[in-house]
Order: C-alpha cells, then sequence, then structure tokens
C-alpha cells in the first residue's frame, strides 16, 4: 500500500447520518448442576457519533456480549500464560487504535483484562469510547466502568492512545493506561516512535522502532518498573533479518496488559531467506530460516533463565499454495521453582537441554478442502514429547463449512506420563446472507471439558441483529450424562438500529 498509486476524480463523498442508536434487549436462562435456574434480563443501549467521517465516539450503556463465541480452552503444557485472543466486536472495531507490543507475545493494552475475569463476564456498566483519524492525528480514547462482584470492587479502565504520521509510514506516540478502584489504583504511561520507509537501498524495506513505559501503583513509581523495547527489521523478499532488544523490569506491573513472561531482559534474532530457486518445478519461493533466536536472562540478578532457537534448513511454497517446513528446535530453561502439568506429572527444579524436531504440511486454503498437518517429537525437560496437531477444512458450498481442529501431546517423565487430546469442531451454514446458524463443539481431556455453544445470527435489515445463542457444557467427561449438564445456558437478543 505505501507504493499504491493516488486515486483521483472523486467527487461530492460523505456521509448523511451522523448519529447511530442500538439499543437491545436480551432475556434467557442459566443453569448449573445442583443449583436453582436463573432467568437474567438485560436492557442498553450504544450511542454511535460520527464526528466526521474518520473520527467516531461511541457511548455505551450495560454493554453486552452473549453473542460471541466461546473460547477455545487450551491445553498449557508450558510455564507462561496462555494467550486469549479478543472475540468481542465491540473492542475489536477499534483495536488498531490501542496496539502497544512490547515484543515476546506481550501487551501493554490487553482489552480482555475489561470485562472479563478467570474467563467469566464482568458487568460493564457503561463508558466511552473516541477513535479514528484528524489529518496526521491517530487517536484512542476508551473509558469504561465495570461492575461490583462477590471479589472485585466496581473498576474503571481508562486507555488513551496517541500517534503522529510523520512522513508517509512512520511516526511518534504514546499511551496511557489506568485501572481503579476501591482496593488498588495502577497507572501506565509510554511512549514510541517507529521509522519505516520502503526505499532504502533505492526498493527495500527497513523498519527502526522503539518504545520505554513505566508503571505506578498508587499513582508512585518504583526502582525498576521500566519497560523498553528497541528493534530494526529489514523484512525483504530475499532476505528477512531482525535484532532488538527488550526488557520487562522485575516490578513493571501493569494491569490492563497480557504478559507472557514478567522481569526479564531479552534479546531477539532471526534470519531468513527466501530465494525464488526451482521455480520451472512448481516451487514459488523456498523459506529457509538460518536462525531464529531468543535469549532470556533474569531482569533482577542477570542470571541465564532461557533460550530458544529455531532453524529451518528446508522448506518452501508451492505456486498452486502448498507449503512444507522442516523445523529444528534448541532450547534451554532454568526453573528455579517446580512447575506441575498434571496432578502426577510436575517438572522438578534444575537445568533442561531440550531439542525437538518439527515437520508441517499446509495446503492451499482457498481450496474447497484444505488441511495443516503437524508432527513435532523430541525432549521435554527430563521426559519425551510427541506433538500431533491437525486443522481439516472443508468448504462444502457457498453456504456450509466444516473446520476440525484436534491437537494430541504424549509426555512421558521418568515417573509419570501425560496424555492430552484437544478437538475442536466448527460448523458454519448461511441459509442467506442475513440469516446463518454457527456451531462450535469442543473437548479437552487434561481439562476433562466439553462443550458446546449454538448460535443463530438473523439480520432483518442492515445495522438490526437477532441472536440466539445456546451453551452446554460437561464435566468428568467419561462419567457423561448427556441429559444432566454441568452448565446449561440460553439467552434471545435483539439489536435495532436507529439513524438520524
Amino acid at each position: 500500500m505505501s507504493i499504491a498509486g493516488v486515486l483521483t476524480g472523486i467527487k461530492d463523498i460523505g456521509y448523511a447520518k451522523h448519529f447511530e442508536f442500538k439499543p437491545y434487549g436480551l432475556g434467557g436462562f442459566e443453569k448449573n448442576a445442583n443449583e436453582k435456574t436463573n432467568y437474567p434480563g438485560k436492557l442498553g443501549a450504544d450511542l454511535n457519533v460520527n464526528i466526521t467521517p474518520t473520527l467516531k465516539l461511541n457511548l455505551t450503556t450495560n454493554t453486552d456480549f452473549a453473542q460471541v463465541e466461546a473460547d477455545k480452552i487450551q491445553a498449557n503444557l508450558t510455564r507462561f500464560n496462555l494467550f486469549y485472543p479478543e472475540k468481542r466486536e465491540f473492542f475489536l472495531e477499534s483495536a488498531n487504535n490501542f496496539g502497544v507490543y512490547l515484543g515476546n507475545n506481550n501487551q501493554l493494552f490487553y482489552s480482555r483484562k475489561i470485562g472479563i475475569q478467570g474467563f467469566e463476564p464482568v458487568n460493564i456498566l457503561g463508558g466511552a469510547r473516541l477513535f479514528g483519524k484528524v489529518g496526521r492525528n491517530n487517536i484512542g480514547f476508551l473509558s469504561l466502568e465495570t461492575a461490583k462482584t462477590d471479589s472485585i470492587s466496581a473498576t474503571n479502565n481508562t486507555v488513551f492512545r496517541y500517534k503522529y504520521d510523520i512522513g508517509g509510514q512512520s511516526y511518534i506516540g504514546g499511551i496511557i493506561t489506568s485501572k481503579i478502584n476501591s482496593k488498588t489504583s495502577n497507572q501506565v504511561a509510554g511512549i514510541d516512535a517507529n521509522y519505516t520507509t520502503s526505499k532504502f537501498l533505492k526498493n527495500k524495506n527497513l523498519v527502526i522502532a522503539g518504545l520505554i513505559a513505566e508503571s505506578a501503583d498508587d499513582y508512585k513509581t518504583r526502582n525498576s518498573s521500566l519497560a523498553y523495547r528497541i528493534y530494526c527489521d529489514y523484512p525483504n523478499d530475499l532476505i528477512d533479518h531482525f535484532i532488538a532488544i527488550s526488557s520487562l523490569q522485575q516490578n513493571f506491573k501493569p494491569e490492563l496488559e497480557f504478559l507472557t513472561r514478567e522481569n526479564y531482559n531479552a534479546f531477539n534474532w532471526h534470519l531468513y531467506l527466501a530465494p525464488r530457486w526451482f521455480t520451472k518445478y512448481g516451487i514459488h519461493q523456498l523459506n529457509i530460516g538460518l536462525w531464529d533466536l531468543s535469549y532470556f536472562t533474569k531482569q533482577s540478578t542477570g542470571q541465564l533463565e532461557s533460550w530458544t532457537n529455531e532453524m529451518r534448513p528446508f522448506g518452501f511454497i508451492l505456486k498452486s499454495g502448498e507449503s512444507f517446513e522442516f523445523n529444528l528446535y534448541q532450547s534451554y530453561d532454568h526453573l528455579d521453582n517446580p512447575f506441575v502439568l498434571a496432578d502426577s506429572a510436575i517438572i522438578p527444579v534444575g537445568k533442561y537441554k531440550m531439542h525437538n524436531t518439527e515437520v508441517q504440511i499446509t495446503t492451499y486454503q482457498g481450496r474447497r478442502a484444505w488441511l495443516n498437518l503437524t508432527y513435532n517429537y523430541g525432549k521435554f525437560y527430563d521426559g519425551k514429547i510427541r506433538t500431533f496437531s491437525s486443522s481439516i477444512c472443508l468448504n462444502l458450498s457457498k453456504h456450509f463449512n466444516l473446520k476440525t481442529d484436534y491437537i494430541y501431546n504424549y509426555i512421558k517423565l521418568p515417573n509419570a506420563s501425560v496424555r492430552s487430546n484437544d478437538l475442536a469442531q466448527y460448523l458454519n451454514f448461511a441459509f442467506t446472507t442475513r440469516l446463518d446458524i454457527s456451531v462450535f463443539t469442543q473437548w479437552n481431556s487434561l481439562d476433562d471439558i466439553l462443550f458446546g455453544n449454538f448460535r443463530l445470527h438473523w439480520i432483518p435489515k442492515i445495522g438490526t441483529d437477532l441472536y440466539f445463542v445456546y451453551n452446554r457444557g460437561y464435566d468428568q467427561v467419561k462419567q457423561i450424562d448427556f441429559l444432566r449438564p454441568s452448565v446449561s445456558s440460553g439467552i434471545g437478543k435483539f439489536v435495532w438500529r436507529f439513524t438520524f
């Protein structure tokens, strides 16, 4: 897009409606095993104001996400936090206006920290969003008040993100996040800058960027409460070369974030080659990874904590869209504390060197049927691991598609073994462009959970929605009684759109 042409001759473009009002109402039931059935009802509304064609104000009250698809429960075989993507349209609509990436899968602002606590919804009483662009100014402001629950005080969650465009591709910006309730107050302030050009060495891409942020509790900063990241990226067709240094100091504690790990200094470095050789044999591009290194030391002590490296001696993408990868992984992990995989499987304190081999095959996803297969085997701390994962999708027609994800892990340790099966089935059927149903079922053997989610979505007119959602879940799957679910719930939700 940075070197796309300029479109001219467009006249009389504007917007006729400045206001969009979307009230909703819902009702349903919730039933947990051995408990009385609840019949919740709820009313709320959003008011959207188009201040300019590119700047939007949203006022919301009793914000609700009952129609959102359930999360896919992941089996965690690591000692780090798992990332669950945002699925709520309210937050997805303006996500690009708030993102600040700290590196190593860490996000300075993570919208799922608002309105969700331990996979359970927390009522959002109301608030405001302002997001969009005015000239060279990119604005993202969000402030939402969440309700009090049994263990959590009513909380104000606020984030302000600003970026100023420089040249055609670069910017300088900043971010402030705040979480305040009667028990705690946490703020983070940061600045970042990014220089991007597609004219380096005449026609090459180059990115140089950095950020620094500091957290405060009860409006007071502490020593070692900074986070920073500096990187240089050369992402081009033949060579992709990236180097970064980053740190999350031991007292950097943002409350509206997602952190995979804390208290580290990190060095990241990768070099990939993608020559266009052997094209007469149907190969579009080779995909060779010379190295992809992540090296972590503890910020508080300087002690080596872990490192991982991935090498791809052979990989390619075919002109037909299929791809193949052969990957070699090396890693080191120093455990100061044991961590539990399952009831009888514990990884003890120690220093571990591991190596794994992986083969991955993917077919072209534009076909009526496609699949992705991965097999990984090697060392796992003081034992061994085998992992098989697959995704199979059938686009049976323009109305109907099926997708099945399956992951199998077998871990053999000196004193225990762990088997986990993770099966997820997605079904989507569109009767028309305005009426569709989706069914999502999942089984996770490690957590012993079977769960199903059904959703019907009808659009009587553009902008107006009617949803019917039904959830049904079981634990202790080996002793399952299909007539007695552990949890079941159903709701009907109607959203009507007015413009003026």
